[in-house]
């Protein structure tokens, strides 16, 4: 699904573990990593600062993130 320009984001389902002002870290069942706000949709960086810590949310993120920290 292209949301920006050209890049291609996916819904993960997944567990927030820590969050900073520029990354979060994101638990799904297949591992966890850092993803950078820049490569969230804009509302899912919104959503990252209301959200508790371990508390579980879709999260949309460039694919190719998602593939580099092993996401999907």
């Amino acid at each position: 699904m292209a949301l920006r320009g050209d890049e291609t984001y996916v819904r993960l389902n997944g567990r927030l573990k820590r969050r900073t002002d520029k990354a979060a870290m994101i638990e799904t069942d297949i591992g966890e990593g850092w993803v950078p706000r820049s490569c969230m949709h804009f509302a899912t960086d919104k959503a990252i600062d209301d959200m508790e810590l371990g508390q579980e949310a879709e999260f949309q993120i460039m694919e190719w993130v998602a593939e580099r920290e092993e996401l999907v």
